[in-house]
This record gives structure tokens, sequence and C-alpha cells, in this order.
């Protein structure tokens, strides 16, 4: 193998982690998707469920419907231009209010329990979290990638004759 070619599979490795790298810090700060978030504010009556993605768009349109704990609707209905929507207050009981649109969903447990309701979401990943653990696992698979080639590179030369 010349000095030449040599000289382009080291370095190929290298151009591959910069790249990455690049793309990763000077690249699109965010993608296009987003997340629906679903709010329910209890203490009012009727309930007031919000709605909205996590760009601070309201979920205008969307379908929200509310099921007991057995699974039967109770109520629904659509969401207004600046994501709310609201329905009576329910007797005592464990409730499931679901939001919809386009594809995006998020659902809340409503439970009431005589006078003093409680709401409960599903936990999420903080996104600056997120986005620093996915880099992260990036920029670590990408150089276990090139510290693999490399020591195949060097126990294929050094076990040729």
């Amino acid at each position: 193998m010349n000095r030449d070619a040599t000289l382009r599979a080291q370095s190929r490795p290298l151009v591959l982690a910069a790249t990455v790298l690049g793309v990763a810090l000077f690249g699109p700060g965010t993608a296009s998707a987003h997340d629906l978030i679903a709010r329910v504010n209890p203490s009012v009556d009727p309930i007031r469920v919000e709605a909205g993605y996590d760009d601070g768009t309201p979920a205008e349109a969307a379908r929200a419907t509310v099921t007991d704990a057995d699974g039967n609707a109770i109520a629904s209905g659509i969401l207004d231009d600046k994501g709310m929507w609201s329905f009576p207050r329910p007797g005592p009981g464990r409730y499931e209010i679901v939001v919809e649109l386009a594809g995006h969903r998020d659902a809340v447990v409503l439970v009431i329990e005589d006078e003093s309701p409680a709401v409960s979401s599903r936990w999420r990943l903080d996104k600056d979290l997120g986005r620093a653990i996915g880099l992260t696992l990036l920029l670590g698979g990408t150089l276990a990638f090139i510290l693999l080639r490399r020591r195949k590179r060097t126990v294929r030369t050094t076990s040729e004759p």
C-alpha cells in the first residue's frame, strides 16, 4: 500500500468524526416534530382541559375524550382556538382525559375524591437533557467505531507476514 492510500485510510475516521460533530453542533437546533402536552385544571367547575405543543402552539381543534375507570366515555369535545375545552365536573372516581390531534396524543389522569381532585400526568424527560444524552451516545458510538476499526487494522497489520 502506498503512502497516500495509507494516509487516506488513517484520516477517514477523523473525517467521519469531524462530520458527525459538525452536524451535531451546527445543524438545526430543533427538529420539526413536536410533542403534544395536555393539562387539566380540576380546581374549577367546569373542569378545564388545556393542550398545546411544546413550542407553545395551542392544539386547536384537538379531540378530548374523558373516560371513567371502566373505559366508558363520559364526555368528549373539540378544543377551541386557544387549545382549551371544559366539561362538567364528574362525580368521585378515576378518569382519563385523552387529547389527540394529527397523530399526536397525550393522556392525563384525573382523580376526584369527594371535594379534592388530583391530577397526574406521565413523566417527561427534559429536552436539554435528552439532547445531551443523544449527543453523548452519538459521539461515543462514533469514537467506539473508530477505535475498533483502528484495533482491527493494527491486528491485521501485525499478523501479516
